[in-house]
């Protein structure tokens, strides 16, 4: 990831919208871009704009290895020519993440329903995230909110009569949760 921010005038796209996807096929060393401080209020200050861009992936691993100076400069003078941008950043930083987003390759589906079947082998183990049903903050507001609800119903299911019968007894007060929790995943 390579964060920039420019002078408001140094950039002749209006910065209108969310960002932009660059297609496989464009020979672009950046894969997207996010106007940050388009889509949120207080991302960068009066008079300026900032740029997320996202750089490597599956489509260039080789350029996620890149010393951040040069992955810098490589951002700006494509973003430059893309945006119209003239002079040089006010404001640059840069991320390497190993593994920034998920790959949906050939048997994700099968290992999705593999990790989204987790419940029925360990009780209660709900499992949500950007890895399951999409990288977009809709999508991962829906796998969000539908762990949510499996949580919740899961707690009142636990919490009825016949479930409370059935409970152990309570531990003690020194008991941990996070013990309680290793033991659930080993089953015992």
């Amino acid at each position: 990831m390579v964060y920039l921010g420019y002078r408001r005038a140094q950039v002749a796209h209006p910065l209108d919208g969310l960002g932009y996807l660059a297609t496989r096929d464009a020979s672009r060393a950046i894969s997207g871009a996010q106007f940050c401080s388009t889509m949120f209020e207080g991302r960068a200050p009066a008079g300026h704009v900032s740029i997320s861009c996202y750089v490597g992936g599956a489509r260039n691993p080789e350029l996620a290895q890149l010393p951040a100076s040069d992955m810098a400069h490589l951002v700006h003078e494509e973003l430059s020519g893309v945006l119209g941008i003239k002079g040089a950043p006010v404001l640059t930083r840069v991320r390497h993440w190993a593994r920034g987003l998920p790959q949906y390759n050939l048997g994700h589906l099968e290992r999705r329903n593999t990790l989204e079947s987790a419940n029925d082998r360990v009780p209660g183990l709900i499992l949500t995230g950007n890895y399951l049903h999409g990288v977009s903050i809709a999508n991962c507001l829906a796998s969000a909110r539908a762990a949510a609800e499996k949580a919740h119903r899961l707690l009142q299911e636990r919490d009825t009569p016949s479930h409370q019968d059935a409970r152990p007894a309570q531990k003690p007060a020194g008991s941990s949760r996070p013990g309680r929790i290793r033991r659930l995943l080993r089953g015992t």
